[in-house]
């Protein structure tokens, strides 16, 4: 690991003899594809900022050989915008910006990919199951050269500077732009004066039918790494006969999970791979999670949503918890049991004020306009 890292800084010392240009590079890291972060605030920069090249660049690395060299060549990529950049924007570890030296005047902005600090993440894990070791988190600098850090909400700020690995005085309490794409959903959803982002209701509703037939519950846990979400013990309480059931696992997760649904329901039962979670938004009527930040997210949209935390004792010695929802205003709504989970369902009862306390405590900022106003911070201030 040290000698990849030394190689990493031999080859770009004659990288940063390009010249920088008036540009602004936004890193993608959760997929090949950018993310909808990334591509709101890209659009959002070159509305604002005439004259500034905004490049986006997006991808992760594969394990496989051939996944590691494809992502060396992505790694020189980077570097190359990164010498030519006055700022960037990231939204996860980025190899090429922690474990290398950069020029002077370049301006760092962590941005995260989660509105959130439910679960621990980062360096609050290091050296446990769910995460990195430490001394391969400092070989390779893990979150070092950030100038500021996006942050939620002051109540989460402890955590963030833990996982990040940074003083208060870095962190910026802006919202990421998906909070928008959500609340535009919600208003759509309640017959407001929203439009449907891209028509993503009926396009769910055309490939699966089923969800105007009857209501639908979102299922969208968290992941587990090596170790596969138990989906049947949650299944086999679901009554069917009422609802439809979407299962959106974490797009890490590629594990197989083994459950079985009687054939009498399987048009009820969803396992859906096209559409992101904050898509199903437009759709579902009801969320069930776990540590997952799709809460927060969530209590935007102003969906009632359940917490399903069997194994909460298990995931606290793996990774850990900063929040535990038992100790919050949604404790009504959260379940270590499937059968007691299943007989609460009932989004008509659901009291929307407590997620809202729940939501305000762990996200500050507005239901609409963070994408604007985090550009013109980042044109601005950064």
């Amino acid at each position: 690991m040290k000698c990849a890292v030394g190689l990493l800084r031999v080859v770009y010392a004659p990288i940063k003899l390009f010249p920088r240009r008036q540009k602004i590079l936004l890193i993608s890291s959760q997929g090949d594809e950018p993310s909808r972060d990334i591509l709101m605030l890209a659009g959002e920069l070159k509305n604002l900022s005439e004259g500034t090249e905004v490049k986006v660049i997006s991808g992760r690395m594969r394990r496989s050989i051939l996944g590691a060299f494809s992502f060396s060549i992505h790694i020189l990529k980077e570097l190359y915008h990164i010498s030519t950049s006055q700022k960037v924007i990231l939204e996860g570890y980025c190899v090429s910006i922690s474990a290398v030296q950069h020029k002077k005047g370049l301006r760092v902005l962590q941005m995260w990919h989660a509105p959130d600090a439910i679960k621990k993440f980062s360096r609050q894990i290091l050296d446990k199951s769910a995460g990195q070791s430490s001394e391969v988190a400092n070989i390779m600098g893990m979150h070092r050269n950030y100038d500021e850090v996006l942050c939620p909400a002051p109540a989460v700020a402890p955590f963030f500077c833990e996982a990040f690995g940074v003083g208060e005085d870095k962190l910026v309490y802006l919202g990421i732009p998906r909070i928008d794409y959500i609340s535009e959903i919600s208003r759509s959803r309640d017959g407001g004066s929203g439009t449907e982002p891209i028509g993503v209701k009926a396009r769910i509703v055309d490939k699966y039918p089923a969800v105007s037939e009857r209501p639908t519950v979102l299922y969208a846990p968290t992941f587990r790494g090596s170790r596969p979400v138990d989906v049947q013990s949650l299944l086999r309480f679901i009554d069917f006969e009422k609802v439809n059931l979407v299962l959106k696992l974490h797009p890490l997760d590629d594990s197989a999970v083994g459950f079985t649904v009687p054939k009498l329901h399987e048009s009820r039962f969803i396992r859906d791979n096209e559409f992101s979670s904050d898509e199903w938004f437009s759709v579902a009527d009801a969320i069930i999670t776990d540590y997952s930040g799709i809460a927060i997210e969530a209590a935007v949209a102003r969906i009632p949503t359940y917490f399903y935390i069997y194994d909460i004792e298990q995931y606290i010695c793996e990774g850990g918890l900063n929040i535990d929802p038992r100790q919050e205003a949604i404790a009504p709504y959260v379940f270590e049991d499937g059968a007691k989970l299943a007989e609460a369902l009932d989004p008509q009862a659901y009291d929307l004020d407590l997620l809202k306390a729940f939501r305000e405590k762990y996200l500050s900022c507005p239901d609409t306009g963070n994408t604007e106003r985090l550009a013109h911070y980042i044109i601005t201030n950064l």
